[in-house]
């Protein structure tokens, strides 16, 4: 949100595309809660029974029909990476944090259904959720990445400028 958010003083229009969004839609539609378990369920349902692109194909529609700057939230997936690059001119920004800093915004964090009960995650059932397969990906994709940001803050004011430069960088690109 961040990165979006600074790249508007680019001048430029910005769409903000969450990897998440078709699945939320779905479990939205569905009626079923929008949770981190039911998320990584149907998102693995929808791999397992159409391949491992499915999302990634089901988003490139949305991605190259943006307008302007289009900040993609969550890539996962090598197969999102791939779409990435295909969508050039592009550029890769890895956000990442320490896994303490990850663990407490999201007990502070609300969009989710268990995160909004207001019952505080376990340090365990934390790192049960960062060892699911929707989260093997990430480190090697960061590794490739454009640029890369470190995190470690809770407070976005004090991100704010290495992100500011980090958006003036993936600006020029496109």
């Amino acid at each position: 949100r961040l990165i979006a958010k600074s790249m508007l003083t680019s001048g430029r229009h910005v769409a903000n595309v969450r990897s998440s969004d078709l699945m939320r839609e779905t479990l939205s539609s569905w009626g079923v809660e929008q949770t981190t378990e039911n998320l990584q369920r149907l998102g693995r349902a929808m791999r397992d029974a159409f391949g491992l692109n499915v999302l990634p194909a089901a988003l490139e529609h949305r991605l190259r029909s943006a307008r302007g700057i289009v900040v993609w939230d969550g890539i996962r997936w090598f197969g999102d990476e791939a779409l990435l690059r295909r969508l050039a001119p592009s550029c890769l920004v890895y956000v990442t944090a320490s896994p303490i800093v990850r663990y407490d915004r999201l007990n502070l964090r609300r969009e989710k259904a268990e995160e909004l009960s207001g019952v505080k995650m376990s340090w365990e059932g934390f790192l049960e959720t960062e060892a699911q397969d929707n989260e093997r990906d990430v480190p090697t994709i960061g590794a490739r990445a454009d640029h890369t940001i470190e995190n470690n803050f809770l407070e976005e004011t004090a991100l704010e400028k290495r992100v500011r430069d980090a958006a003036r960088g993936a600006a020029r690109v496109g």
